[in-house]
């Protein structure tokens, strides 16, 4: 389950709270298993590229900017 929480939270595009919410587990929880992951760097090139793509898009999103 971790794994795959840690998955989403990283290519889904969702943010933390949502993904959290969605599968039920604890912010905190999600946070310090997304952490762990990052630091010990088993994250793929491939997940890698797509999380920075996401950012990328949430960045210029329209939705993402006070009007």
């Amino acid at each position: 389950m971790r794994k795959y929480a840690v998955w989403v939270a990283l290519t889904s595009g969702l943010s933390r709270c949502q993904v959290a919410d969605d599968l039920r587990v604890g912010l905190p929880s999600l946070n310090k298993w997304v952490t762990a992951r990052r630091e010990t760097d088993v994250v793929s090139a491939e997940d890698r590229d797509l999380v920075c793509e996401n950012e990328r898009l949430l960045r210029i999103s329209p939705w993402n900017h006070p009007m």
